[in-house]
């Protein structure tokens, strides 16, 4: 009775390997190449070849995307660099006096050189921080916008008091 239910379980594993190892290892499988006749080569074909190869890593690509603010505060500043050359020009027309000393003494021509310089200074900076700090580029460009704008209104202000208004 022993040998009999042995039997039968050496029966079972066998099944049990015939059919689920050339199942797990069908796709592991490289069929040979060659065909050869001697008895090594019949071995050696006969003998299941286990390959493995390894999984492609595509590199990511991170697109980072720059904050909507930034467009609108590069053209704010643009403009009002623009402002700033206007009354600045209708300022001494008027009689006032610059009293920024690099450009005080020089031409229209210096004037619009130094602002177009100081405008894209300050966006190569804000372009360069946005990468990594967002918050700090928009606020380097809003800091630098809220100054412009200061030096516009007190333009407007002194044109005000020189026409008596």
């Amino acid at each position: 009775m022993r040998t009999h239910h042995a039997a039968r379980v050496v029966v079972a594993t066998m099944l049990l390997l015939g059919l689920t190892v050339p199942a797990f290892s069908q796709g592991l499988v490289t069929p040979p190449t060659a065909v050869r006749t001697d008895a090594a080569a019949i071995e050696v074909a006969a003998a299941p070849r286990l390959t493995w190869t390894a999984p492609s890593v595509e590199p990511t690509i991170v697109v980072q995307k720059r904050p909507g603010a930034l467009m609108s505060l590069y053209v704010t500043a643009g403009a009002l660099q623009v402002m700033d050359l206007y009354t600045t020009s209708r300022g001494l027309a008027a009689g006032a006096h610059e009293t920024n000393p690099l450009i005080a003494k020089g031409n229209a021509g210096t004037t619009i050189a130094l602002k177009a310089t100081t405008t894209a200074l300050g966006i190569v900076i804000a372009e360069k921080m946005w990468k990594k700090n967002k918050a700090g580029a928009i606020l380097t460009m809003l800091a630098a916008n809220v100054v412009t704008a200061a030096v516009v209104a007190n333009n407007y202000r002194v044109i005000g008091k020189l026409q008596g208004r």
